[in-house]
């Protein structure tokens, strides 16, 4: 069992206090951190060594997250997170842009989103098989590729774009079957897999996300699996198959891997899982279709992405409740933390994808007949 903190959410508040304790395999030799702070401050709450965490008397933020970070070498992270109900939205919309239209950086459909690490963003055009970049305020920068087809740079349908922290740029090359990596000025470096069924082969790659060693995971809607390669292209392991148990999938669509190389992976018919690296089930959460585990409405699960504290953002749409979009927030347990669900004016997000900054920042992609661009939260 991998080591957690217990509990992993806790509803606070203000100047209140709740104890912390860690669990599972390597429970030992931990230091407790609040918001990124060893031990905390008076600004976001303190922590002590034994895991005891004062929240602040004014708190600054709605949500807080309490990590334990393993000591001696190692990598290994756990989160939990602090609610202070009271200071709810936690979000705030900032901006909206609009780029939907014909001719130089105009957009069909903004379908996935990413950030390259310093705040200018990568949207990907399914319907017109092109990547637009832009800065965080939509000024247009360029396009990614050489254009619609099946040669070397070339796209037919992508569906999601991530970029490495050494800056090259992976895409789930959808209607041809392959991932492609492209330089940090947009050129065409390599690419690998082909349409099939066999292990390294994909069907309809969708999302794609670079773990923390550079692997490569990638899930295939149409093959129901989890297919991971290094970042040469060269397979690693793969895991799925159709089903509704543990390992098993129904349209998988969206996938992130976390900080601690954890991969989640959400079924488009309602459900996440949590997997090792290895691809070992951990967990399930966002259960809306399944009897006896329903959380809320009937919601289908197009994206997913993460952030640098273990939490999972969700796009939603629930088909009971009038088809409301949203964005449900989940911390690194399953815990249901947040929604989002309306942009700039009160207006109904499509809620295609998101990307997260460092700064926790979110990048909406968000599209209908009308418009296409990019809808900015910032947390407060």
């Amino acid at each position: 069992m991998q080591p957690v903190i217990r509990p992993s959410i806790s509803h606070l508040e203000p100047g209140s206090r709740q104890t912390f304790a860690i669990s599972g395999t390597g429970s030992s030799g931990f230091t407790w951190l609040v918001n990124g702070v060893p031990g905390g401050n008076r600004k976001v709450g303190t922590v002590t060594p034994e895991g005891q965490y004062c929240s602040p008397a004014k708190p600054t933020r709605g949500e807080i997250l309490i990590e334990a970070r393993a000591s001696g070498g190692s990598p290994r992270r756990s989160w939990a997170t602090v609610v202070f109900d009271s200071l709810s939205p936690f979000y705030r919309i900032q901006e909206f842009w609009d780029r939907k239209g014909e001719g130089e950086g105009r957009i069909s459909t903004a379908h996935s989103i990413c950030t390259d690490g310093a705040d200018r963003l990568l949207i990907v055009d399914t319907t017109l098989s092109r990547i637009f970049r832009f800065t965080c305020h939509g000024d247009y920068l360029g396009e990614i590729g050489s254009g619609q087809g099946s040669g070397p740079g070339q796209l037919d349908g992508p569906r999601d774009a991530k970029v490495s922290r050494w800056g090259e740029i992976y895409v789930t090359d959808g209607n041809n079957g392959r991932i492609q990596v492209f330089d940090r000025d947009g050129r065409f470096l390599r690419s690998w897999a082909r349409k099939g069924k066999a292990e390294a082969e994909l069907l309809r790659p969708h999302a794609l996300d670079i773990a923390p060693d550079g692997s490569v995971f990638v899930v295939d809607v149409d093959n129901s699996k989890v297919v991971a390669y290094d970042n040469e292209g060269r397979l690693l392991r793969s895991w799925g198959r159709p089903g509704t148990g543990p390992g098993e999938f129904q349209a998988p669509h969206g996938l992130a891997v976390d900080p601690n190389g954890d991969v989640f992976v959400a079924e488009y018919h309602g459900r996440v899982q949590k997997f090792t690296p290895e691809g070992q089930c951990l967990a399930s959460f966002a259960n809306p279709c399944r009897e006896g585990q329903r959380t809320h409405g009937d919601y289908k699960y197009h994206a997913m992405n993460s952030d640098a504290w273990g939490n999972v953002y969700l796009m939603a749409r629930d088909s009971l409740e009038g088809m409301v979009n949203s964005i449900d927030k989940y911390n690194n347990s399953g815990d249901f933390v947040a929604r989002l669900t309306a942009s700039a004016g009160g207006r109904q997000m499509t809620c295609e994808a998101a990307a997260v900054n460092q700064a926790g920042m979110l990048y909406v992609a968000d599209s209908s007949k009308e418009h296409a661009g990019v809808s900015i939260f910032v947390p407060c």
